[in-house]
């Protein structure tokens, strides 16, 4: 099928704008909103610095509970988008990557 490999590279594009948005949205509610849990976070921002401890501690907040706790349901709400943006990133890679090892 020659268009599942277009597709999914179509797939893959979109997917990563809109975990772009969303990322920066969620940044943004933490960082007016939640300021003591942005600092404690270590100040994220968008593009990673700092190296690999800052981002898997902003990963662990996002896949943790503790962002109900907050009782925000708008930053909630966006964080739930980015799991299933990240969980849906995940597939569309196994497609291209399965596709690329069934091709060569």
């Amino acid at each position: 099928m020659p268009v599942l490999p277009f597709v999914a590279f179509d797939a893959f594009w979109i997917l990563l704008a809109a975990l772009f948005v969303t990322s920066a949205r969620i940044l943004m509610l933490l960082r007016t909103s939640h300021q003591e849990v942005w600092i404690e976070l270590g100040k994220p921002t968008l593009l990673p610095r700092g190296g690999v401890g800052r981002s898997a501690g902003l990963t662990r907040f996002y896949w943790s509970r503790r962002s109900t706790g907050l009782g925000d349901p708008d930053l909630h709400r966006w964080i739930v988008a980015l799991r299933i943006l990240q969980l849906l990133l995940a597939v569309v890679l196994g497609v291209l990557w399965s596709k690329l090892l069934t091709t060569y």
